[in-house]
């Protein structure tokens, strides 16, 4: 607000370009630049004219729709129609805005005007995935692959971006001994990304494998019968499987039975011995 208020950034009119017909076609028209606006999402640089390398927009394409398609086919109806609401509004909130604006401004939209909420679609998806389990049996060799593919079409972008400067959108692909060099040099920043981005692969796989404590999926170990004197569970071995809540609710069960039927028998063993009327006792005292 300061900078607007400061620099009388509102005093400059955009100009885009017109959306051509009218009411459909032209909404029609808009929605059309629906693929730039998600290009941009991803990563395009410059004054919007150096898009990042094709393998760049494959990996996140693929990353995001396999979440997405697995969300929607797995999740509950009403988890998936949220998600699917929020798709909507991702897609179609530009188009109203643009079509409002188009006589006077042009299509002026960008996708970093829509990027917070549409970062909130892998969000939600991956949430949703790990909610029902869809992958909790493969979620640490998943992980490896998507953290691999991210960090493969992040620093490809990267590189592309520093091309750009280094040599133009048009120059060899070398740029590594441009003209321009920034500060530090082309390589230092080329290998240092190359770590980073390594280094924050390898740490969002390790946190996803801590917390998943393996590929084995957790299954409940079955209960056998009772042998006699109320040792009614078999426990798993340590490391294996653990007890469902059905499982120890029947265990529980069983000992609260055993323990009652052991308690009554002994109660009557005792009052028998201690009764007057017993053959051959004549008082506790005797019993004992």
């Amino acid at each position: 607000m300061g900078w607007i208020v400061v620099a009388h950034a509102l005093d400059l009119v955009p100009v885009g370009p017109q959306a051509t017909g009218t009411g459909v076609s032209k909404a029609a028209s808009i929605l059309g630049n629906t693929g730039d606006w998600i290009q941009q999402m991803i990563g395009v640089f410059g004054w919007l004219d150096t898009q990042s390398p094709l393998l760049t927009y494959l990996f996140w394409y693929a990353v995001i729709g396999l979440f997405v398609l697995l969300a929607l086919g797995c999740a509950r109806r009403r988890h998936a129609g949220a998600l699917l609401l929020l798709m909507l509004v991702v897609v179609f909130v530009p188009v109203a805005i643009s079509y409002g604006q188009a006589h006077r401004l042009g299509v002026i939209w960008q996708g970093r005007y829509i990027m917070p909420m549409a970062v909130g679609v892998p969000l939600m998806a991956v949430a949703l995935v790990e909610r029902v389990g869809a992958l909790r049996a493969v979620r640490t060799r998943v992980a490896t692959v998507v953290c691999s593919v991210v960090a493969c079409a992040a620093f490809a972008a990267f590189a592309q971006a520093l091309r750009r400067y280094a040599v133009g959108v048009k120059g060899p692909i070398d740029y590594l001994r441009g003209a321009w060099q920034p500060p530090l040099g082309a390589t230092a920043l080329t290998v240092a990304a190359l770590v980073a981005l390594a280094l924050s692969g390898l740490f969002v796989r390790h946190l996803v494998g801590r917390d998943s404590g393996g590929d084995e999926p957790d299954l409940p170990q079955a209960v056998g019968p009772a042998p006699v004197g109320g040792q009614g569970e078999r426990r798993p071995e340590q490391g294996k499987h653990v007890w469902s809540d059905p499982a120890r609710r029947r265990v529980r069960a069983y000992r609260l039975s055993s323990l009652s039927s052991t308690t009554s028998s002994a109660a009557s063993a005792l009052f028998t011995a201690c009764s007057p009327l017993a053959p051959g006792r004549g008082s506790c005292q005797e019993a004992g």
